[in-house]
């Protein structure tokens, strides 16, 4: 049985985030928003990193990971993993659109904010770069 939240978002809205029509792009981000009001921060910021970083459109991976950031400032470190999300996010700095490298980055700005460790960073990007 689906979750009743699951029901209300398809997996489909986080692909629509790189949507080409602006009020369409707007509107899925409003949503994206908003669904901390129906999941945890911990679930959105899961979903995002599943489906959104996973997709083949650049603006797509682009807002979702600037949604990743948002969710990072609004809730803190208890959104995420590092271990687990760190190294998703720094595998996107090799991406060849320069929007996405730019917002992992920002990503993992954010990330290294709460964690007050550059030598973990440091350790996670090496550890990406030698998995592409």
């Amino acid at each position: 049985m689906f979750p009743p939240g699951r029901l209300f978002l398809p997996i489909t809205q986080f692909i629509q985030l790189g949507d080409a029509r602006e009020p369409v792009r707007v509107r899925v981000q409003q949503i994206v928003q908003e669904l901390p009001k129906v999941y945890p921060y911990s679930r959105v910021f899961q979903l995002l990193l599943d489906h959104g970083l996973r997709s083949k459109v650049a603006k797509t991976r682009q807002l979702a990971l600037d949604e990743l950031g948002a969710v990072l400032r609004r809730s803190g470190l208890a959104a995420c993993e590092p271990g687990r999300a760190c190294p998703v996010i720094a595998s996107m700095i090799a991406d060849k659109d320069p929007n996405v490298r730019k917002a992992a980055l920002s990503t993992l700005r954010y990330i290294g904010r709460y964690l007050h460790s550059w030598t973990l960073l440091i350790v996670l990007f090496a550890a990406a770069r030698c998995t592409l």
